[in-house]
């Protein structure tokens, strides 16, 4: 544990060790459902209630008056899941050598741009970084908490840097010839990934790679059927209120979809414990809820986690015909 670990107190009561969550993950590798089961580890995170942002990777942090520079405070003693210790070095990998990197980010990540340039990112000593912005922005916390921003925390400098030129050049010819790639990037973002991937991140697809997740895969998830399982982090980075070093559970066990089958068919075999993503739709109707508890389920209803979809409606069907005309217009609207 770090010397300062995060508290997590809990909603209802304090858990049991051992056990396994068992989730499905429908068709292909979804990036969305391991962001939302094992991957939600950002320097800050929202609140259960989504109310507002706070500490999680980072011990505390503060905000100049202005709201254009955020300077964040590490938690000493972290580590990664192979026990190599979690410090600045690694947010300053990640900005120089991969978001700074041309080969390996084309364009910033646009959580990090603002006025038309990414922030600035120092490394002020081992466990205290500071990102500068080029205009104020007052909702950059927030940004920071979502889980495209989760590249600052994915990229451990001592496992990745031997797969960069800057580092090794003189290693990677024998390691990508290995690999079955052409080009050092290649065998990069085959190791780590790269800063903004979209679908499935390569970091979930090597098991080798060290993480700050709770749980930790051991076998890279595949594209078709067939079971993925995470452990538990020995070096994970929470407790709960008893001191006691979280997760409860022992393992997550993904299962993929097979053809012809259905989350909700593998609801009512029992093969679930918690589903969220993807869940079936109809699950709050009074029958549907009265077949999941007869199967010992209970469902609950979830806050939202995407704000409005459409800032303004217009009504296409205004009773003036000049107005009409002008609102069906697409240019206008």
């Amino acid at each position: 544990l770090p010397v300062v670990p995060l508290v997590v107190q809990a909603i209802t009561e304090e858990g049991d060790y051992g056990g396994d969550w068992r989730v499905a993950v429908p068709g292909r590798w979804d990036a969305s459902l391991l962001y939302r089961t094992i991957g939600y580890e950002n320097l800050v995170r929202w609140t259960p209630e989504w109310t507002h942002v706070v500490p999680n990777v980072v011990q505390s942090y503060s905000v100049s008056p202005d709201h254009s520079a955020f300077t964040f405070r590490l938690r000493r003693g972290m580590r990664w899941s192979d026990g190599a210790p979690f410090t600045a070095d690694d947010i300053l990998f990640w900005y120089e050598d991969v978001v700074g990197c041309p080969e390996l980010c084309a364009v910033p990540p646009a959580w990090l741009v603002s006025a038309g340039r990414p922030a600035r990112v120092e490394k002020l000593d081992d466990y205290t970084v500071r990102f500068s912005l080029a205009q104020p922005d007052y909702v950059f916390l927030q940004r920071l908490a979502r889980p495209a921003a989760t590249d600052v925390v994915s990229f451990p400098r001592h496992y990745l840097s031997k797969f960069h030129v800057r580092y090794n050049s003189d290693g990677l010819a024998e390691q990508m010839q290995a690999a079955g790639v052409a080009t050092w990037p290649e065998l990069f973002r085959l190791k780590g990934g790269a800063a903004g991937s979209p679908e499935l991140p390569s970091r979930w697809r090597n098991p080798e790679l060290p993480t700050l997740n709770a749980w930790v895969l051991t076998a890279a998830p595949a594209a078709g059927d067939g079971e993925v399982v995470a452990v538990r982090n020995p070096y994970y980075w929470k407790i709960d209120l008893a001191g006691r070093q979280l997760p409860y559970l022992e393992r997550v066990v993904m299962r993929v979809t097979a053809a012809g089958d259905t989350v909700l068919a593998q609801l009512r075999r029992g093969e679930i414990s918690m589903q969220s993503w993807h869940a079936p739709v109809g699950l709050g109707s009074p029958s549907a809820q009265a077949e999941a508890e007869a199967l010992g389920y209970t469902v609950r209803e979830l806050f939202p986690t995407v704000a409005a979809e459409a800032a303004v409606y217009l009504n296409l069907t205004p009773g003036d015909p000049g107005l009409r005309l002008l609102t069906r217009n697409r240019d206008f609207r």
